[in-house]
């Protein structure tokens, strides 16, 4: 199980890969838009790095954040593998470039050649991104659990939906990387490949980081973030004694889908003399029946 510790460690490690790949890239004069547009993407994903590791230090052990913490350790050391593979990369695509100048042979293989692997690397980022920012709100939601304001269910709501959203997007893109890594596995073995070797095996290892980052990623926002949005139902439930053929339904129960934040502090509960009580929030219940059943 990761710790803060070790995950604010790794979040530095993550900074200075991807700053060593931003380094690269400003010692390219002219290099291709594709090249450039990377760069703006490194620069997004920092803050946010930045941001989880201060937050997610806040967040006691057992909470549901703590899940979230362990789901990222993976996820950012596949960037970290995969932004020194970029970085490797860059420096072999440039080996006919000089004095910082990018020589138009280098430069017509980056944007052809070598694009869809400039490409995978956007979308590793732009996965990251995505991924640490419903972390962040969740962990910022943890911690003002006991301070909450009036938009507090709707932004566990909509965290939820995002949630959601992401699972599926992820679980598409998951198949894609598949099909894409089975692709260049097929080229390999091929008779004639239409990269060097060293270019072909960075490709691979570039889609083979990416998918196991997006893997944890699907994980995230399939169960750690569910898990933890359902960790935030408190209800403090006491003492519950029964007796004399009586009826308690303590707590939240038949609600509906995408019910509102539950925060309830029920203490002691007794019930007796076939009495019948409800004590909580519910939904849709139907006394009339419930008698009709009891003393029929």
């Amino acid at each position: 199980m990761a710790d803060a510790i070790s995950v604010t460690g790794l979040i530095l490690t993550v900074l200075d890969s991807i700053g060593s790949v931003s380094t690269i890239i400003d010692k390219i004069q002219g290099a291709p838009q594709l090249v450039v547009s990377l760069r703006s993407d490194l620069d997004a994903l920092k803050p946010s790095l930045n941001q989880l590791g201060a937050i997610i230090r806040q967040v006691e052990p057992e909470h549901g954040a703590a899940c979230i913490r362990n789901n990222h350790s993976p996820a950012l050391q596949q960037l970290e593998n995969a932004a020194d593979n970029f970085a490797t990369s860059l420096h072999r695509w440039t080996s006919h470039s000089a004095d910082g100048k990018l020589a138009w042979r280098d430069g017509l293989d980056i944007a052809t050649r070598h694009q869809s692997q400039v490409q995978t690397f956007q979308q590793h980022l732009a996965a990251t991104k995505q991924s640490l920012t419903l972390s962040i709100t969740v962990t910022s939601l943890q911690i003002t659990t006991l301070n909450r304001d009036a938009d507090y269910s709707n932004q566990v709501d909509v965290l939820r939906t995002d949630s959601i959203e992401a699972t599926r997007q992820f679980t598409i893109e998951l198949s894609r990387i598949s099909e894409q890594i089975r692709d260049l596995t097929v080229s390999q073995s091929g008779d004639h490949r239409s990269q060097s070797d060293d270019d072909s095996d960075s490709a691979l290892r570039q889609l083979q980081h990416y998918k196991s980052a997006t893997e944890s990623f699907q994980n995230l926002c399939s169960e750690s973030i569910p898990n933890a949005v359902s960790g935030m139902r408190t209800q403090r439930i006491s003492h519950v004694v029964i007796s004399e053929d009586s009826t308690a339904h303590v707590g939240s129960f038949n609600e509906l889908a995408g019910a509102q934040q539950v925060d309830q502090d029920i203490s002691s509960i007794s019930t007796r003399g076939k009495s019948f009580a409800i004590i909580g929030r519910a939904n849709n219940i139907d006394f009339n029946l419930m008698f009709t059943k009891r003393y029929t």
